[in-house]
């Protein structure tokens, strides 16, 4: 069997390298990374940042739905029923 590779490891070399890494961070000749959206992104960022500030669940429509069940007026058209239901097994294909 033969075993190849880079060869026998210097720490000195390694240690050496790693300190001129961190000598060039301090000094500033190395740039850190920047993020620059463009005006787009920003507002998709904008718009996402406020949907998540919506609720989940709209209380005062579950709150008048309740009480039109409780008070057995609540009615559903059928033309309405039957066409969600269509809509929604057309999306789904």
């Amino acid at each position: 069997m033969k075993i190849t590779g880079k060869g026998p490891v210097n720490p000195f070399q390694i240690y050496h390298q790693q300190q001129q890494l961190k000598a060039k961070g301090k000094n500033g000749t190395s740039k850190g990374d920047i993020l620059e959206l463009s005006p787009e992104a920003q507002k998709v960022q904008e718009l996402a940042r406020q949907g998540m500030a919506l609720p989940d669940i709209r209380q005062e429509l579950v709150d008048r739905i309740k009480s039109q069940l409780e008070a057995r007026v609540y009615h559903v058209s059928p033309r309405q029923l039957a066409e969600s239901m269509w809509k929604h097994m057309r999306e789904e294909k």
